[in-house]
């Protein structure tokens, strides 16, 4: 496998014989032992781990399967320098390097998906939204890929990359856990002829729970999935693929018995019923020193929500967000030292609904119940035009300089440039470095939502803002690497400055009533450390070790920046007790020193913005047995149930523990 790894990369690298791999997101390399050691997201290309200049940590379905993980969120919670962190009891942060959440970008299999676009609800369900039996790895960029991803990756990039069917194969399973009853399935036909496809469908059902006060649940209720990805091979070198993915949810949360609130709550309960349909179609062709593809795909967000106290109307909200795409890329082998890879794309937003209010285009009125809202429509759209050499200068030393041109309809042109590079000292020690600029328009939400919904015990009115800024940062980051026999350790320093941070803030206008409206911050600094060691003992033990500290603060006040950890650490040890039909038990503990929790509350002069913080600890075991084509795990996370209940006075809250069995069984 050694030697089939390094004729692949010597092939693919130094020689310039592209047309023998692909470069699409779904291009796998087939041997399990690469699927660690080649990533495509860094550069939309298959570059070696060690040789990216990027930290790209990759996730393979035999890990999610040892982790036991009921969601994309799960099969996460052990990725370096993610914050997950619950948003109240209803979503899930995605903080890479102390980022906004709607600073990463989430695609899958290199796309886009449509979903909320504002900084309070932007990715916060995104990974509730995707099914994991489809996935077949995850790879995780850090740092700023605008340069050839564009907006919204002044983070990083999670890039989850499902699975094509390349031999027949079909399984089904269930789970059970402290959070939901799921049932499974897949099938996949293999090569028929010229042509293949896979189908999967699951059903999630969330169960109820509530904090230990009983003031407010979680979303729960059900969740469906069905996929479908089917391929026709042309010839070798050519084939074309649709893709389809359908999601229903259909939530409910309650809210506590308050009868001072306004207006009072006393059995109040909202509805979420949301529905996602994404389409793809894919043309990829290849030669001898091309291989290009052509893309078009749409997806559609569709959500439905409603309100009602004491079984009478109280709120209602009916919006779609959608997004159509057309793409095109190219890697072109233009000799042994140099390989082009350029590309263009268009890129359409749409949103329409209550959420807009009056603050689009083309009102009209929306009847619900004994309700009526103004609603309104709007559509931005963006196109950009990218190109990237990677060029490897001598043995020892390469490069990779990348431009993006992109043009904004509210916002004009704007240039993204990057430049990463790779110093080998020897083939088991290097050093990365790399700098670039990332950037980020404001969504269609931001600029436009007017609306008044009630949340809890509060009314809020979202009050647009078209004078945002676009967000940019400056971004650069310095890595040593190494591996020596069974230990390997890298550490990084990164440091990101941001300019027109969006923010929000939230200011009274009555009793438990108040106005949020979003604004630029001038300058923020973002800077931080990732540490990572380990060693393989004997062939069946394995530990690692991973440290990050951040300092991330508002420029021009000094303050940290919120909802983030000072530091954050995770040890974690792996027993696993041969290859074939392996048993694997994962014992890991996570650290968060220093979360500063940042909250707003009602006082006598108004709004008050609250600031707190926390120290905890986790700890949680997962354990994954295969017996040929049958499989069972169990797991338990926070073993020791430590937990922050939140109260009205202090409402931050972690997870207390929770379990989770399965089974599964392959044809």
């Amino acid at each position: 496998m050694r030697r089939n790894l390094c004729r692949i990369i010597h092939l693919s690298l130094l020689i310039g014989l592209l047309g023998t791999m692909p470069t699409g997101e779904n291009a796998v390399i087939q041997q399990d032992g690469l699927l660690e050691k080649v990533v495509i997201t860094a550069t939309r290309t298959p570059v070696s781990k060690t040789k990216i200049s990027q930290q790209v940590e990759t996730i393979t379905k035999e890990k999610i399967k040892a982790l036991g993980a009921t969601d994309v969120a799960d099969a996460l919670k052990q990725a370096a320098n993610l914050d997950l962190s619950k948003h109240g009891m209803i979503g899930s942060a995605v903080q890479l390097r102390g980022m906004n959440t709607a600073h990463t970008l989430i695609l899958v299999d290199g796309r886009r998906v449509a979903g909320e676009d504002n900084i309070t609800t932007a990715n916060a369900y995104e990974l509730d939204r995707i099914n994991l039996d489809t996935v077949e790895r995850i790879e995780i960029v850090r740092g700023p890929g605008s340069a050839i991803y564009g907006s919204d990756a002044l983070g990083g990039v999670i890039n989850i990359i499902t699975t094509k069917s390349a031999v027949p194969e079909a399984n089904v399973g269930t789970e059970i856990s402290s959070r939901a009853n799921t049932a499974y399935f897949t099938y996949g036909s293999g090569q028929q002829g010229k042509f293949n496809f896979r189908l999967a469908g699951r059903l999630a059902k969330t169960r109820a729970n509530y904090d230990d006060n009983r003031a407010w649940s979680n979303l729960y209720g059900p969740r469906r999935f069905l996929d479908f990805s089917g391929t026709y091979n042309f010839d070798a070198d050519h084939d074309l693929t649709l893709d389809m993915n359908f999601l229903k949810e259909q939530l409910q949360q309650d809210y506590q018995d308050d009868k001072t609130s306004t207006p009072p709550l006393s059995d109040q309960r909202e509805w979420f019923n949301n529905v996602r349909s994404n389409y793809a179609l894919t043309y990829h062709g290849k030669d001898a020193r091309h291989d290009y593809k052509v893309r078009t795909y749409y997806s559609l967000l569709q959500k439905h929500s409603y309100q009602k106290n004491q079984n009478k109307w109280q709120d209602f909200d009916r919006t779609n967000y959608s997004m159509w795409v057309v793409d095109a890329q190219d890697a072109w082998q233009m000799d042994a030292k140099h390989r082009f890879t350029y590309g263009a794309e268009y890129k359409h937003n749409f949103v329409k609904g209550t959420r807009l209010g009056e603050g689009g285009e083309s009102g009209y009125q929306v009847t619900e119940g004994a309700l009526s809202k103004t609603a309104s429509e709007k559509a931005l759209h963006d196109y950009a035009g990218f190109v990237q050499d990677e060029w490897q200068i001598s043995p020892k030393l390469y490069l990779v300089p990348a431009l993006r041109y992109g043009w904004h309809s509210s916002f004009g042109s704007h240039v993204d440039p990057k430049l990463g590079a790779t110093y080998e000292f020897s083939p088991a020690a290097r050093l990365k470095a790399n700098v670039g600029r990332g950037y980020k328009a404001p969504g269609i939400s931001e600029l436009y939502e007017t609306m008044t919904r009630n949340m809890g015990g509060m009314r809020i009115n979202v009050l647009n803002n078209p004078d945002l800024q676009p967000e940019v940062t400056t971004s650069y980051d310095i890595s040593l690497e190494g591996e020596k026999d069974n230990n390997w350790g890298k550490i990084t320093y990164y440091n990101n400055k941001v300019s027109d941070l969006i923010n929000y803030r939230i200011t009274a206008t009555g009793h438990m009533q108040g106005d949020l409206r979003y604004y630029n911050i001038d300058k923020a600094d973002i800077n931080g450390v990732e540490l990572e060691v380990g060693r393989k003992f004997t062939p069946h033990w394995q530990v690692k070790a991973v440290y990050n500290y951040l300092d991330a603060k508002d420029s021009a006040t000094n303050q940290r920046l919120g909802n983030r950890a000072n530091q954050t650490a995770q040890l974690e040890l792996i027993y696993r007790d041969k290859e074939v039909n392996p048993l694997t038990i994962t014992l890991w503990n996570q650290w968060n020193l220093g979360y500063h929790y940042e909250w707003t509350s009602l006082g006598r002069g108004g709004m008050v913005n609250n600031y707190q913080d926390f120290t905890f600890s986790t700890l949680n075991l997962s354990a994954h047995k295969k017996w040929g084509k049958y499989s069972a795990w169990v797991g338990l996370d926070n073993i020791f149930n430590k937990k922050f209940n939140p109260t009205e006075a202090v409402p931050f809250t972690i997870e207390g523990r929770t379990w989770r069995m399965g089974a599964e069984i392959s044809f």
